[in-house]
């Protein structure tokens, strides 16, 4: 079998987030401004209600199917077996929870326009293949159909959303070319390329099914603390600027994980395949160079978050949602700490078939981030279900690390990121000392001082001969420069 390069697939995956960096920041605060902090939060709170709908529908299926198909990779009946099972899988899974969704959508009444405007992000899940090149590692199918229709999104969002009458069709727009529907179409046509003919006389689909359950769980768990903190929000606080404000950093927050796992789902495959075959120490040694690499971004960006949040939110946003800055420095520890969890859950747990683990972890946070979620939404909004989303994240970090067995704990992390707090602070104080000079509130100013902040902590770092820097310098950075070459 032709080897497969992580380095092609890192560079792959870093095109495919610089643009989904960019079009937020072109989208988000045109949308913004034209839907306004209500639309915003009518948006949100039905959005979340499909979530818990699309959960359902994929069922863990892409999680289970990346780790099959990386384990079987090299055995081409098996791995079209198993996409063909999970396929009709999903279809049942997806043609129940239409029925479902179109009674809710008939029952929303002033709200039915904007439910049945997401019915495509349900089809997309029919036809979601990603999973199947992801456990390939053949990433330039999925990162180039994303690119291209991601594109086409701005180009109609701006050409036919123009005013706040238009948010049910900004959000069909969302859920048939931003995430779902044309490009998992468009992907399904590559398929021929890999799979083979085979005699499908016995589906297992009861056996996908319990093996399903494992990787559908946690998820759900997840999405619970993830999507019933705007649901709460409505509820409680009856106030959708609340939920506008929140979404809004939320988003943020989203635009800027993908700094921070940018090469966390290329390297899922090749750490179940690893482990698959026995190649224990080496999967290790990549695991703790990637949580090196996620704690030198993650710590850069909270720190530049706290010097230079403002700035962003009036830029990006607007003055209508300068009470997101509160939010956004609040979630920002995030960054940092669900970084590592997702690392460790995603990289090791599941890489070595222990969902258990993440599921007692998972499901712990969030029944306590329900408790705290009726606590602190009550008494301060937005900003409580910012605290009690990070108090629980913590949490489940924690509880990982201890189920390590002692491969990973808190004096390596510390010992880790050290040298990084020092770099960040170090840039903190010199961005601060700028703002007394450019107080300009422009997006120039702002991606001067980004750049300024940028050069001055890998300067910093560099200096103090932090490892994670330089194993990027020495390696990483080298063979990007020898692909641009040849």
């Amino acid at each position: 079998m032709k080897s497969i390069s992580i380095t092609k697939n890192i560079l792959l995956n870093i095109i495919k987030n610089i643009v989904d960096i960019i079009i937020p920041l072109i989208t988000t605060p045109y949308c913004a401004r034209i839907l306004g902090a209500d639309g915003i939060g009518i948006r949100s709170f039905i959005s979340s209600y499909m979530e818990y709908f699309l959960l359902v529908a994929s069922f863990g299926i892409p999680s289970y199917g990346i780790c099959c198909i990386s384990r079987y990779r090299e055995i081409p009946k098996k791995y079209t077996e198993i996409f063909f099972e999970l396929k009709f899988l999903s279809f049942c899974l997806t043609a129940t929870c239409l029925v479902f969704w179109g009674i809710c959508s008939f029952h929303a009444k002033e709200n039915s326009l904007y439910f049945f405007s997401l019915i495509p992000s349900l089809l997309a899940v029919v036809f979601d293949v990603s999973w199947f090149f992801t456990g390939q590692e053949r990433f330039e199918y999925v990162v180039g159909c994303n690119i291209v229709f991601k594109i086409l999104y701005v180009f109609f969002l701006f050409i036919f959303v123009n005013e706040k009458s238009d948010l049910a069709l900004q959000m069909f727009l969302n859920s048939t070319l931003f995430y779902g529907l044309l490009p998992n179409i468009v992907m399904c046509f590559f398929l021929s390329k890999f799979l083979i003919r085979v005699k499908l006389q016995k589906l297992n689909i009861i056996y996908h099914f319990k093996k399903c359950i494992p990787y559908f769980a946690p998820t759900l768990a997840v999405s619970v603390y993830h999507i019933l903190d705007k649901i709460l929000l409505h509820i409680i606080v009856h106030d959708n600027f609340q939920n506008g404000y929140y979404d809004q950093a939320v988003q943020i927050i989203n635009i800027l994980k993908i700094l921070v796992y940018s090469s966390t789902s290329v390297l899922i495959p090749r750490m179940v395949f690893l482990f698959s075959k026995g190649k224990k120490e080496y999967a290790i040694l990549i695991l703790q160079r990637t949580i090196g690499v996620i704690t030198m971004i993650s710590v850069g960006l909270i720190f530049g978050i706290f010097s230079e949040g403002n700035l962003l939110v009036r830029l990006f946003l607007g003055n209508e949602f300068l009470e997101v800055t509160n939010i956004l420095n609040i979630l920002s520890f995030l960054l940092f700490i669900v970084g590592l969890s997702s690392c460790l859950s995603s990289m090791y747990f599941m890489a070595i078939d222990k969902m258990s683990i993440i599921l007692k972890a998972i499901s712990t946070g969030s029944i306590l981030n329900f408790v705290l979620n009726l606590f602190f939404i009550r008494k301060y909004g937005a900003k409580g279900a910012a605290f009690a989303t990070v108090i629980v994240e913590l949490l489940i970090l924690i509880i990982f690390i201890k189920k390590t067995n002692g491969i990973f704990s808190i004096r390596f992390i510390l010992f880790t990121v050290w040298k990084k707090f020092l770099a960040a602070l170090f840039m903190t104080v010199v961005l601060l000392i700028l703002d007394c000079f450019f107080c300009q509130i422009s997006w120039l100013c702002f991606f001067l001082k980004v750049f300024i902040g940028i050069i001055i902590y890998a300067f910093v770092l560099s200096i103090l001969k932090d490892n994670s820097y330089l194993y990027i310098k020495k390696n990483f950075l080298k063979k990007i420069m020898g692909v641009i070459k040849r």
